[in-house]
């Protein structure tokens, strides 16, 4: 949501770390979030926990913030509800479309892979073949990183994965990729930091002010960090 709302919580270009969560983009996106959250309007729950779960059955959640991919996590999980969705750009800050990525995968060999050849050629077919795309689309939502694949996902997702039927998915998902601001940076190291922020954001949402408390928090934390693991940080 900051990504989408223009942060740059990552700035490398004085040859140092510069971290801002707490900018004008990110605090306006933590006091909307603060205030629909104190009013009600948003259920505040793990996804795809029992309680979100039941939610979306019973008609107490109508809408998900999602990527492409979580398409084929609700067919899993609320196959029922095929049919019943539909799908929209995010609604942007000035009118002016934006998007920012949530989520994605990587392709990994481990040092020690016993068949790091076969492995390789594996991962390479299905980062760039149309077939990879293809085998997956009954299942998966997914959208490739490959830009050239992009023509045969549309079709094959469309074709291929009833619970999506008759809701363009595609066509507006690769629309929104179209809009992601390219100038984002991820730190050195998101797998702590993500785990700092979920940490923050589960103790503090629901309180007044609480999401925009967690990012100066977690500023001071990240720059600290960083420092620790021998980074140069500019103040």
């Amino acid at each position: 949501m900051a990504w989408q709302a223009g942060a740059d919580w990552f700035d490398t270009s004085s040859g140092a770390w510069a971290v801002n969560s707490t900018d004008e983009a990110s605090i306006a996106m933590a006091r909307y979030w603060d205030e629909v959250i104190t009013e009600g309007l948003v259920n505040v729950e793990p996804v795809f926990a029992e309680k979100h779960i039941a939610d979306l059955q019973q008609g107490r959640s109508l809408a998900m913030i999602a990527a492409p991919w979580m398409m084929g996590n609700l067919s899993r999980f609320v196959p029922e509800l095929a049919g019943s969705w539909g799908i929209a750009p995010l609604p942007s800050w000035d009118g002016d479309a934006a998007a920012g990525n949530y989520g994605g995968s990587t392709l990994a060999i481990p040092e020690g892979a016993e068949h790091p050849d076969a492995a390789m050629e594996f991962a390479r077919w299905v980062a760039t073949s149309p077939d990879a795309v293809a085998a997956a689309a009954p299942v998966s939502t997914g959208m490739p990183a490959n830009g050239e694949l992009f023509d045969v996902w549309q079709t094959e997702v469309a074709e291929a994965n009833p619970y999506v039927e008759g809701m363009d998915l595609p066509a507006v998902a690769l629309a929104a990729a179209e809009t992601v601001p390219p100038n984002w940076e991820w730190g050195p190291d998101m797998t702590e930091g993500f785990a700092r922020l979920t940490d923050e954001m589960s103790a503090s949402v629901g309180q007044e002010g609480g999401l925009e408390s967690v990012l100066h928090r977690w500023q001071g934390g990240t720059v600290d960090q960083l420092r620790i693991r021998g980074f140069d940080v500019d103040d």
